[in-house]
This record gives structure tokens, sequence and C-alpha cells, in this order.
């Protein structure tokens, strides 16, 4: 039995009265007002914090900790600048290390559920890496404290990371890294890949380098930054590593060389808009990057050391395909100035790719005092440049309606952000950086962000309606909770989150009654612990759909009792739903392992899969038959 309720919508459209004289015609133009381009404060501290800053704000803005993966509405990590991480399943993001009130080299991991808006704790291994076995995943390994990390997030959701800053207990150190790790969130485990060594077939030791995944899953790496006893330097060669084979190759630039702001490196055309094998950017860290829905990677701005006063306003687009670098806009000219048109330069922005496939970025810092907080977008059609939010002030601080309201006010505070790309079907999410907290400081800052898209319509979202359903014991029951739900689209099935008090998308959930399990069809089973159990027991769950929209949460209420013995009939093919499942009475359904389809006299005895709802019966045979038609009795329960 499904409990279906039903809903009534009103809407009210948005519309725009244009008049035009003098033939007094009336034209009704309308347009979405959904809340677009508006921003919403989801978690965290607005306050930044410092050890340097006066007066300092209290409560002091320090991580709160729960048990690992467990979400709750009081958990989050402290305010910080230069962390690692990704977001995964469309869901989880998830933040590594960074320099914090704990740290400058912090070790500790989290995520932020994106369905239930919540924080977890994953886990703090300590500021000492430890490598364990090159390519293996170990239960020991894993890259310690470390900051300005290369991060990105493959297609199968694992976070990788590169290099960085980190601080050597052993050497009473710090020095930049080269070592490439990866972490599974399903298993929990760190893989490391091994480092430069002075390996030329290597990149080398760097931060404040920018990473991301091509089509192939392949991981590429630009960039990045090295200090010298000759002062601080750049890098300008692009890397790719091949996943399947492990290897490094090295695709152009200048390979390995680090360059200071006033050394001759970098190709570039005549005219913009010229591009060929023979070009590639100027050295450069902490820049803008995205990768467009064609595979290409375009590349903005940046620091023309590791840090300091001089930045860069060129724009280039690489096609990984043929290895050509295209300038698109600027020149090797250190900081053009913004204009109507062009953004001017500056480094570290928050970069996401929207829905109408443009380019965006907002924030970032200029010329080492300037903190913004403007909105920009490249349309990649022509390369050219548009303005989302103008902003010509600098150094302000963020305004917020309150936790969780969105607004059209709403603003986060002038920052460099470069945790990049935790983009959803529907909106974008910005967390910490160093820039203007609400205590009119300069500081970390821990606030996440979330960013409506253009293109955002919450009519889209998916409706997840509770279920209570009453069903005999089987040793294993299937549950439909999607038979009354309402996916605006279609279930993206691999999405269902069974387990909404852990962070992640959660197949499986144990009870003291039971295990429910969900499968590839988006099917809930419960197992219960005990032999013909009857009792009551329940789930929560959350679903995505195919627009990558999150639903809210539903409950299923299963309501389990004692059944008789009966025959039941299954009939071929008028009970056929799909592929050898056979559906009979309260909605169950019993699925041979091999559709079967006799022909002629003979009497066939059919298996039945155990892991369904009839493992208890003492078989299932096929009456005698004509052609693909046959009947079925099951001595079951009803």
């Amino acid at each position: 039995m499904i409990n279906l309720k039903s809903y009534a919508f009103t809407v009210y459209p948005c519309i725009k009265i244009k008049k035009t004289f003098p033939l007094i015609i009336l034209t009704v133009i309308s347009f979405n007002c959904f809340s677009q381009n508006q921003w919403t404060w989801m978690s965290g501290y607005l306050v930044s914090d410092a050890a340097w800053n006066y007066p300092r704000p209290l409560p002091s803005p320090l991580s709160v900790r729960g048990t690992p993966w467990t979400l709750g509405s009081t958990f989050k990590p402290s305010v910080r600048e230069h962390a690692a991480g990704g977001i995964a399943n469309n869901n989880e993001i998830y933040v590594y290390g960074g320099a914090s009130l704990e740290s400058e080299y912090s070790s500790d991991f989290w995520v932020y559920d994106v369905s239930q808006q919540k924080w977890a704790f994953i886990s703090d291994l300590g500021s000492q890496a430890i490598a364990d076995s090159i390519g293996k995943e170990s239960t020991i390994a894993h890259p310690g404290g470390r900051n300005r990390t290369a991060s990105t997030v493959d297609k199968n959701g694992n976070i990788w990371l590169f290099g960085g800053l980190y601080y050597d207990r052993n050497m009473s150190d710090s020095y930049a890294k080269s070592d490439l790790w990866k972490y599974n969130p399903k298993t929990k485990k760190f893989t490391y890949f091994d480092e430069h060594g002075g390996s030329p077939d290597k990149p080398s030791p760097r931060y404040r380098a920018r990473a991301w995944f091509d089509d192939n899953n392949n991981m590429w790496l630009y960039g990045g930054a090295i200090d010298s006893p000759s002062g601080s330097l750049s890098y300008n060669d692009l890397w790719m590593f091949n996943t399947t084979t492990k290897s490094w190759f090295f695709i152009s630039g200048n390979k390995n060389a680090s360059y200071c702001k006033n050394c001759l490196n970098g190709v570039y055309p005549t005219t913009p808009g010229t591009g060929g094998t023979q070009y590639f950017p100027r050295a450069r860290s902490d820049y803008g990057y995205w990768k467009d829905n064609s595979g290409n990677v375009w590349i903005y701005g940046g620091y023309a050391e590791s840090h300091g006063s001089d930045e860069y306003g060129d724009l280039w687009k690489f096609n990984p395909t043929t290895k050509v670098w295209t300038l698109i806009s600027g020149n090797d000219t250190l900081n053009p100035p913004k204009t109507a048109t062009n953004p001017g330069s500056r480094n570290a922005p928050y970069c996401w790719v929207g829905n109408d496939n443009k380019l965006y970025m907002t924030g970032g810092q200029r010329q080492y005092w300037y903190f913004l907080r403007d909105t920009w977008r490249v349309n990649p059609t022509n390369g050219s440049w548009e303005v989302v939010k103008i902003d010509t002030l600098t150094n302000e601080a963020p305004i917020s309606a309150g936790l969780k309201i969105e607004n059209s006010t709403n603003m986060p505070g002038s920052s460099v952000n470069t945790l990049n790309h935790l983009t959803t079907g529907s909106h974008t999410y910005m967390f910490s950086g160093y820039g203007m907290g609400s205590n009119n400081l300069l500081g970390f800052t821990g606030a996440m962000w979330r960013y409506s898209l253009d293109g955002y319509n919450p009519n889209l979202i998916p409706i997840a309606n509770s279920d209570s359903l009453v069903l005999p014991y089987r040793d294993s029951i299937a549950c439909n909770i999607k038979a009354n739900d309402l996916p605006k689209g279609s279930f993206n099935n691999a999405t269902f989150d069974i387990d909404i008090n852990l962070a992640g998308i959660q197949k499986s959930l144990s009870t003291t009654s039971g295990t429910f399990t969900v499968d590839s069809t988006g099917t809930v089973w419960f197992k219960p612990t005990t032999t013909n159990f009857v009792g009551t027991v329940l789930l929560s769950y959350t679903y995505q759909n195919s627009a990558k929209y999150v639903s809210n949460t539903a409950q299923l209420k299963l309501i389990v009792y004692k059944c008789a013995t009966t025959q039941l009939t299954l009939a071929s093919p008028s009970n056929d739903i799909t592929n050898g499942v056979y559906q009979y009475n309260n909605n169950e359904s019993a699925k041979l392992i091999n559709k079967i389809n006799p022909v002629g006299e003979n009497t066939v005895t059919v298996k039945v899969n155990a892991a369904t709802s009839i493992v208890f019966l003492p078989g299932m045979t096929v009456n005698t038959n004509n052609g693909s038609t046959f009947e079925a009795k099951i001595s079951g329960c009803n």
C-alpha cells in the first residue's frame, strides 16, 4: 500500500509591460523570475581571523568536529585559506588542509553534504606525511599537513592532490612538494604516486598550481610557483598524468624551468585570436581557469611570481587534442587596468562554468592590497568578456540577510579563493579563502556561500514524497520508494542516498531490525535481522534527477506483517515487467535468474534469484506450454 499525496502549486509569472506608441500596442514580454544569480550564506563563519589580527573575534572561529563522517548542523571547519579539495557526485564538497587558525599546514579533512546542507569531519591523520607503497591504496599513507596544493576530482569521485607547501617536522623546515596523491571516498584510503626526485619526466616541486581532469579522465597540471635563493619564481609548463598507465607526460612550455617576473619567457602571437603549438603563456601561479563543454581549458591572469603585487590580465585557450595554445585577449603586460569591458589583472578569483556554458569568475586580488568581489564571465563562442555584476569597491565586508536566507542583496566579502569549480546542476559553492570578514578585518575566512546559476529553476527541483508500505515478511523485501515521487525529469538511480546522517551518497543503512540497501534501479531492499520478523522500520532518503537537482528529504515507513502460505501464479508474457521480472500481489516482484521461454512439451524447473524476495520456496515449476508463454506456480507467501 502506498499513501499518495496530492500537491497544488500556484505559479505567478513575472511579466514586463512594454508600450509602443503611437500604435498603442501592448506587448507582454515574459521572463523567468526565479532566484538566479543570488548569493546565500549556507554555513560556517562570516568573521575573518588570523594570528596578526586585532581585535580577535570571540569566540574564536575554530573547527567544531564530530564523529568521523557524521553530519551535524553545528560541525564546521575553522577559517582558512589555500585549502585543497573539490566536489564529487554532484553532492559532496571535500576540503583538505590549508593554512588555518589551528595550523599553517593543516591536515584535517572535511566534507560538506549539499543535499543535507551540513558538514562532517572526516579525519586528521597528522601533519607528517606517510608515503607507503607507490600506486597502491594504503591504510596508513596520507599527505600530511600542507597548503597551496593543486587539487581536482576525477569522474569516479576520487580527490587528487599535487604538491603544495609542506612543513617537515623531521627537518624543521617548510618547502614545496611534487608528490601526487589520490583519495578514494568509498574505501576511505589514500594512494601515493611518487614525486619528482630529480626526474626530468615529472613536474618539479611547486605550489599555487592548478589541476583539472579531461574527458578521458587524465589529470592536467599547469604552472605554479617556487621560492629560491634568488627570489620568487613561477613556472609555465603544462603536464598530463595518465591515470591508466600512472605516467606523467610533458606537453608544452619550458619544462621545470622557473622564471622571475622580468625574465623573458612565454611565446605570444602578435595578434590576439592567433593560435599555434609554438605559443604558450608566461609563467604564473594562482590564476583563474576553466574547462569548457568542448574540453578546452582556459586560463586567465594570476601572479607573475609566487606572490607579490604584479599580475597578468591575459586570457588563453588550450585545446588538449591539437595541443594548440591560443591567445584570446590581452598580452604579457603586467597589471593591465580594469575597464568597462575587461576585468584587468588579478589573481586567485573563484571560477565556475555556468549552465549557459559561459566561464564565470568572482573576486580575486589585485596588486596585493586590493581584494575584489565583482563578477565577470567569458563567452567561449567569441572569447569576449561580459560584466555580470560590477563592483568598484574593494576590501568589502560580506552582506547576509541571515543563515540560509537567499536574498538579492547578499554578497560574500571581498576575497581570494583557491578552491574552485564546486558546482552542481543548480548552484555553485564558494568556501573560505583570504579576505574581508563581517568584523571588517582581512584574514582567513570560513563561510560556505551558495550562488544560484543562470538557468536555475526551482520548479525543476525533484520532489520526494514519504511512503508508508505494508508488506508481508520475506527474507528480503522489495520497496518501491519511487512510485509517488516527482523527479521533474528522470531519476538518477545512482544518487539515492538512504542514510542522511552520514556524508556522501550512502547505499546501505543498518538498523537493529535489519539492513536497507538500494540497488541500481533505485529499489530499496530490506533484509530483516531475524526470521519471521514483524514490525515497523524507517529510513529517510534523497535523490537527484537527470538535471542534477537534489530532492528534499522524504521518509519510508515499512510495516512488515506475518504472512500465510499460499500459491501464487505468474504468467508470461502478460506479467513480465522487464527482463524476467514478474509482478504479483502487493506490487512485489520476483526475478528469475534467466528469462525462461520454454518451447514444446517440456516441463522446466526455474531457479529463483536468492537475492530477491523469494528464497524459502520449495521451487518454481513451469507448466506445459506453447511457444513463449508459460504459467509458473510458486508456493509462497501472500
